[in-house]
């Protein structure tokens, strides 16, 4: 089954950890069959809790700009789909519903 949509999250600054924007997405998204494409470096959390979505790591060149990356998680992206984020961004509760 293909994720409903991918989410590219993309690092903005280097060792950038991005739970807090996780967190966000699960009470957002709720049961959404959704993908999340780390770019940048980007690792999720292992001393987190369990997230309702896959993840996939794309690798991408030391140093890309965040488009860029972005640009490297929508190629590898097969869902019609697609967002874009990095994990300073804010994700409201209704961000899905509004997407």
């Amino acid at each position: 089954m293909s994720p409903t949509l991918y989410v590219v999250l993309a690092a903005s600054l280097p060792g950038q950890v991005p739970g807090p924007v996780l967190a966000a997405l699960k009470t957002s998204c709720g049961s959404l069959y959704l993908e999340l494409l780390l770019t940048g470096g980007l690792v999720v959390p292992k001393d987190g809790p369990p997230w309702p979505f896959a993840f996939r790591t794309i690798q991408t060149a030391t140093g890309l700009l965040v488009p860029d990356q972005w640009g490297a998680g929508l190629r590898a992206a097969t869902a019609p789909l697609v967002a874009f984020l990095t994990p300073d961004m804010q994700v409201a509760p209704a961000w899905w519903p509004a997407l």
